[in-house]
C-alpha cells in the first residue's frame, strides 16, 4: 500500500488541467491533533499558488474514512466528485481553489 502511496499520479481530470496534485500525506501519530498535517497541507497549497497553479486536488477514500475527508473539508478543499477505482473502491475528488487564498499572517 505504501508504494502504491508514492508512486501515485492521480487519475486524468480535464477540467482541472494545470492543477497540482497533493498524492500524499502522512503525519507521526504521536503529533495527530497538533495541527501538523494542516500545517504541511497549508504550506503545500502556498507553494503550488507561488508556482503558478490554481488548485489543488487529492483523492481519499469515501468509505469508512470520515475522519480523512473532514480533515480536508476543513482545510478548505471542496468534494468535486466521487468515482470508482479497480476493486470497487470508492474515492472522493477533493479541490482547493489555491490563486485565490489568502496567506497566514
Amino acid at each position: 500500500k505504501c508504494f502504491s502511496a508514492l508512486t501515485y499520479k492521480g487519475e486524468p481530470v480535464p477540467e482541472l488541467r494545470g492543477a497540482a496534485l497533493l498524492s500524499s500525506l502522512a503525519v507521526d501519530p504521536s503529533a495527530s491533533g497538533k495541527g501538523v498535517g494542516g500545517a504541511l497541507v497549508h504550506e503545500f497549497c502556498e507553494r503550488m499558488k507561488r508556482a503558478g497553479n490554481a488548485s489543488v486536488y487529492l483523492t481519499t477514500d469515501a468509505d469508512e474514512n470520515d475522519r480523512v475527508n473532514g480533515f480536508y473539508e476543513k482545510c478548505g478543499f471542496q468534494l468535486e466528485d466521487s468515482f470508482v477505482r479497480p476493486g470497487n473502491r470508492i474515492m472522493n475528488r477533493w479541490v482547493k481553489n489555491v490563486k485565490d487564498q489568502v496567506a497566514k499572517q
